[in-house]
C-alpha cells in the first residue's frame, strides 16, 4: 500500500510539474497576432482607420484600406487604428491635384495655399488639420501632398464624407486669382482632384 501511495504521488509531482511548465512557457511566449489583409486590387474600402504594415514590420495609421495601400511599401492592414506608442507622434497624408478647365498657365509669384478642414463643427470656423503652401506653380494641374496627425481624425466622422474636406486658394500679393468652389471630401479613397474656378 506505500509503495502504491508513493508511486502515485510522484506520478502526480511530475504531472503538476508539467503543467507548471507549459504554464509559464505559454505565458513567456509572444502574443499571436494575425496576418495582415493582404493590399490587393479586390480589397474592400473601409471608411474606418486601418493599420498599415510595410515588408519591414513598420505600421502607420490611415484612413481607410485604399489610402493605405495606395502608400508605397504598404504589404497589407489590420482594421483598427495602430497601437500609440509614447512619445510618437503618428503622421499619414493625402495627396491630388489642383485643376483648372483650361491648363492655362499662372502668372509669377503666386502662392497656391491647399488645406485639409474639419468641417462637422456647427457654427464655427473649419479646423484646419493640415496644409501644404506651393509656391511659384507654373501651369496647372498643380500637385500637392498634405501631411496631418492622424490623431486628429475622429474614426465616427470618417462615416459621413461631408466632415473632412480639401480646399485651395492660389493668390499673388494677397490678391485672390483661383479658388475652390465646390466641397471635395478628403477621404473618398485613392488620389483626389480637386477643381477651381478663376476670379476676375
Amino acid at each position: 500500500m506505500y509503495t502504491l501511495n508513493y508511486k502515485a504521488s510522484y506520478q502526480a509531482s511530475l504531472l503538476l510539474g508539467a503543467l507548471l511548465v507549459s504554464a509559464q512557457s505559454t505565458a513567456n511566449s509572444p502574443p499571436v497576432i494575425n496576418p495582415p489583409t493582404p493590399c490587393v486590387a479586390t480589397a474592400p474600402t473601409t471608411m474606418n482607420l486601418v493599420c498599415g504594415e510595410m515588408s519591414n514590420g513598420a505600421t502607420q495609421t490611415y484612413p481607410n484600406s485604399i489610402l493605405a495601400c495606395s502608400t508605397p511599401g504598404i504589404s497589407g492592414y489590420y482594421q483598427g487604428a495602430c497601437p500609440n506608442k509614447p512619445g510618437i507622434v503618428k503622421q499619414a497624408k493625402i495627396a491630388g491635384t489642383v485643376v483648372f478647365a483650361n491648363n492655362i498657365s499662372l502668372p509669377s509669384g503666386t502662392i497656391t495655399t491647399v488645406t485639409l478642414q474639419n468641417n462637422s463643427m456647427a457654427d464655427a470656423p473649419a479646423q484646419i488639420l493640415g496644409k501644404q503652401v506651393i509656391r511659384g506653380a507654373k501651369t496647372f494641374p498643380i500637385q500637392f501632398t498634405i501631411p496631418y496627425q492622424t490623431r486628429m481624425i475622429n474614426p465616427a466622422l470618417l462615416q459621413q464624407p461631408i466632415n473632412y474636406a480639401v480646399r485651395v486658394r492660389i493668390e499673388k500679393q494677397g490678391k485672390l486669382l483661383f479658388i475652390s468652389d465646390t466641397f471635395t471630401p478628403a477621404f473618398s479613397g485613392g488620389a483626389i482632384t480637386l477643381p477651381v474656378i478663376q476670379v476676375r
